[in-house]
């Protein structure tokens, strides 16, 4: 009684008199209370996002926990004293050193622990043979392991032991390359309570693995969630998921050659390229500006009023192709501010002799283009001194290591201010996963949680460890209910966010944003939506229907696993999962993943009228056609046949788009036959029929010309029809690169003409002009896609693309004779050959043809073939008297000849 007459007092009528077991009844009682003030609320989402094997849909339910007037803490992972985190951490996999398959060495895996913070996650591995030893002995505890400048490592024994915590270790000593890794693992420990919002701001993205707590799910049937099927995200005050994809950009870096968000992916560049200056021995970013022709390739001093020597300062490890690329995500997170989107950004150029400025537009378009220059030119990262693996552009510097001279920007911090504003302090958020099935197979994919809680029971109960409020005590520890977001739907925030997507749709559509999911997710995972959209999801009657599809997916459940696959399946072996090659991929050593029929199950749910009027309360006038909008909605819902017939069409188009370039490129510029000739695959009865307006006839009617021109149209007609073909015996001449860019223009937009959206965007790509001539098409196709190169004898020696120029055999490697474009162009040039006869042979090997041998030829022209490398070989033959019987007898035995070399013109004219 005295208890609750306390707990009614306010704090300042408590006497000092009060005795010690007074206060600690007074503790045992408010404790409870103070734990009870949590709430807790889910609503069911749904995710469409475009996975590895298509289009995936997500079911997850979004929950969230009001911590009431306490303010939500956690606690994080920090390296105690004068530790730090691993740089890497090295682990023996497998604890029976008898599972291995022969052999002396054993893989060790390298986890980039910066990828894990937190330990919450599974690692991600890649094997490093950097540790051998007799595989029938045990491991050794110590292990010689190389290491690159000042990386460094920690070797763990125990395999489980990096899977559950963040892995320190003792800095005392230092470890130097090719050291042995002595230093004992320090488990990390967790550091006094931080508001959950305060991490968000401090940590982004990150935040959600970094931080102790985690959501618990009990009391009803199927709560014990795997806890990789749940995701803590940022504490919105609203539109929690929404708000994450806007501002977290989940499971991505944001930096050049990483990730960018879609609104920054612009650019002013339409080529970029590292060259290396042998003087200074160090890199510069030469670009090409867009909109502008005729500048060419200029080292990039400033861009923005920022100077280009402190972005590559801030992104050590990136290549700086990419900060061409992705210059506005570069510049805000250096400098804090961009130009606005399609706005105009400055740059300062210069090359050897002056240095100009010059002012271009931020585009996608000029983003698309350079992505994919960009993007080709990491494929071939090898050949070039300057690139650096892509992999090492990691770095996130911090706002404000670059500043500008003079311009002034309007600082781009909506994630900051976000943070700052939409952020509650009083709440804990997270995400249950829950169905992931392809769309179209039914194949249920990575996120597939086996372990579905039920939701719509009532039973279910939510708790959250690691919660806590400023004075380190437990927030939320003991279970409360769960109960569904009862919102009701606004139609003018449903119209507000209806214009936003329709403006973002416009711009997809019309090729000045990219199409990125994440985009979408934005709205269809917004309160509005989520509340509008309720009205009738709460009015569908699930159902499925079986389906056979013809699939290599995996579309067999994925089992609740409690240990690793291998010992499941091994103790499970007629489980279907493990039992197909194409979901345990341990089968496929020994089994084929083929495409087969599968049986799958596809949601088409339909409505109940009588749920559906009971939640559409107002507007009885309009109810008919608001029910004929629902049944459409669940006819989308469970007919995907129909989004996926548009998907077929595309997919066609895509198809067309892949194989005209090559067929043009083969009809006009041609490809070369086996006597190094380049032939056109076009055939061709007069010069109209022809895109390089050149028909050659041909004049034999032999057997032989009848089936060579028979395998030529056989070998085209994928470019062109039986009717384009049909009866035409002549070929097409070609054109040589440097006079085709026309021709190819044509023939891009004849074959495309089918496709007016197509040649549109192929006129604003590479004209900047929707009603651009061929002309103009075929300028900015070459200044858009061709490179540069060597061609001669030995021209592979001053090709800016070969990085293997000259051989050195003293230190068996590659080294480069010229650096960049404009030195290797001068080596080029300056080198001398016969054109139509570069060596000559004989028992001692080959001697260079001198210019006076050379120029000594009788003939004035010669008939070349081009050889594989850029040189020329003289396959000329001289002309001969050809008669209708024979008339000369041959060198080679006892007949007579019709033709010979050694036939002149004067002897026929005898005859």
């Amino acid at each position: 009684a005295s208890g609750t007459d306390t707990m009614r007092a306010p704090c300042r009528g408590l006497q000092t008199a009060t005795s010690a077991a007074a206060v600690f009844l007074m503790l045992v009682v408010f404790h409870p209370a103070y734990g009870q003030q949590c709430s807790a609320t889910y609503k069911m989402l749904t995710l469409d996002y475009s996975g590895s094997e298509g289009i995936q849909r997500m079911e997850m339910a979004s929950v969230e926990v009001d911590t009431g007037t306490a303010a939500a803490h956690t606690r994080v992972m920090q390296c105690p004293g004068s530790t730090k985190l691993a740089d890497h951490i090295i682990e023996i996999q497998g604890c029976s050193l008898n599972d291995w398959n022969g052999g002396n060495s054993l893989d060790l895996a390298w986890w980039n622990s910066a990828s894990a913070t937190g330990g919450r996650r599974a690692p991600w591995w890649s094997t490093q043979n950097s540790c051998s030893f007799d595989h029938r002995q045990a491991p050794p505890d110590k292990c010689c392991t190389p290491v690159s400048g000042s990386e460094h490592m920690v070797l763990i024994l125990a395999p489980s032991s990096s899977g559950v915590t963040t892995v320190c270790w003792s800095t005392g000593s230092g470890i130097a390359a090719q050291d042995s890794v002595a230093e004992v693992p320090i488990n990390a420990q967790l550091s006094a309570p931080i508001s959950i919002k305060q991490l968000y701001q401090n940590a982004l993205g990150a935040a959600g693995t970094m931080m102790n707590a985690q959501l618990q799910v009990s009391g009803c049937v199927q709560s014990q969630v795997p806890p990789q099927m749940l995701h803590n995200v940022a504490p919105f005050a609203t539109d929690a998921v929404s708000n994450y994809f806007r501002y977290m950009s989940p499971g991505q870096v944001r930096a050049p050659a990483k990730s960018a968000d879609a609104y920054d992916k612009e650019t002013i560049f339409s080529n970029a390229e590292a060259r290396f200056d042998p003087a200074s021995g160090q890199c510069s970013l030469f670009v090409t500006l867009e909109g502008h022709r005729d500048l060419p390739p200029m080292q990039l001093e400033k861009v923005d009023d920022v100077d280009t020597s402190c972005l590559i300062q801030q992104y050590p490890g990136t290549p700086l192709e990419y900060l061409a690329l992705d210059v506005v995500t570069a510049l805000k997170q250096t400098s804090g501010a961009s130009a606005p989107r399609k706005g105009q950004m400055s740059v300062v150029l210069k090359n050897a002799t002056h240095t100009i400025e010059r002012t271009a537009t931020l585009s996608y378009r000029a983003y698309s283009a350079l992505k994919m220059k960009v993007e080709d030119r990491r494929d071939r990262s090898h050949r070039f001194k300057c690139w650096k693996d892509r992999s090492e552009g990691n770095a996130q510097p911090a706002i404000g290591q670059c500043t500008r001279a003079t311009l002034q920007r309007q600082p781009n911090d909506a994630i900051k201010q976000a943070l700052q504003n939409e952020l509650s302090e009083s709440k804990f958020a997270a995400v249950v996963f829950m169905t992931d099935k392809n769309l179209k197979s039914g194949a249920p994919g990575g996120n597939h949680n086996p372990v579905q809680p039920d939701w719509e029971s009532g039973q279910c109960k939510i708790s959250v460890t690691g919660l806590f409020d400023a004075q380190g005590n437990d927030l939320c520890a003991t279970p409360v209910s769960v109960s569904p977001v009862t919102a009701a739907c606004s139609n003018s925030a449903m119209a507000a966010m209806l214009a936003e997507m329709d403006q973002v749709m416009t711009e997809v559509a019309d090729g000045e944003l990219e199409n990125e999911w994440t985009l979408m997710i934005r709205f269809t995972n917004s309160d509005a939506w989520t509340n509008c959209a309720s009205i009738v999801k709460t009015a569908l009657v699930d159902a499925t229907t079986a389906v056979t599809v013809n699939t290599d997916n995996c579309v067999a459940e994925m089992p609740n696993f409690q240990q690793s696959p291998a010992q499941h399946c091994a103790n499970n072996p007629n489980d279907a999962w493990c039992a197909d090659p194409c979901c345990n991929l341990n089968l496929q050593s020994t089994m084929c993943c083929a495409p087969r029929p599968q049986t799958v199950q596809l949601y088409t749910p339909t409505v109940d009228p009588t749920k559906f009027g009971a939640q559409c309360t107002q507007g009885a006038a309009e109810m008919g056609d608001a029910l004929n909008l629902a049944l459409q909605y669940a006819d989308s819902t469970s007919k995907l046949d129909k989004c996926f017939a548009k998907q077929t069409k595309i997919e066609s188009e895509v198809a067309v788009l892949r194989r005209i370039p090559r067929c043009c490129f083969d009809a006009v510029i041609g490809t070369p036959d086996s006597n190094g000739r380049f032939v056109s695959s076009q055939a061709c009865s007069t010069d109209d029929d022809c895109y390089s307006g050149a028909c050659i006839q041909s004049n034999s009617n032999s057997q032989q010309g009848q089936q060579s021109s028979s395998s030529s149209s056989s070998g085209s007609s994928s470019c062109f029809s039986a009717d384009e073909t049909q009866g035409k015996t002549g070929k097409c001449s070609v054109k040589d690169p440097e006079s085709a860019a026309e021709s190819l223009a044509q023939c891009l937009v004849d074959r495309l003409s089918d496709q007016p959206k197509t040649i549109a965007m192929l006129k604003k790509m590479f004209a900047n002009n929707i009603t651009a001539t061929d002309r103009d098409i075929g300028e900015g196709i070459v200044q858009h896609s061709s490179y540069s190169s060597c061609r001669g004898d030995d021209g592979w020696r001053y090709d800016p693309n070969n990085d293997c120029q000259y051989y050195n055999l003293t230190s068996q490697s590659c080294q480069r004779i010229c650096f960049n474009d404009e030195d290797c162009k001068n080596q080029c040039l300056a080198q001398e050959r016969c054109n139509w006869k570069q060596w000559n042979y004989d028992q001692h090997g080959r001697t260079q043809v001198s210019a006076n041998e050379c120029l000594s030829k009788s003939s004035t022209h010669y008939c070349a073939a081009l050889t594989e490398w850029g040189g020329e070989e003289d396959i000329s033959e001289p002309g001969m008297c050809k008669t209708t019987t024979g008339a000369r007898k041959s060198d080679h035995g006892d007949w007579y000849e019709t033709d010979s070399h050694q036939m002149s013109e004067s002897d026929c004219q005898s005859l």
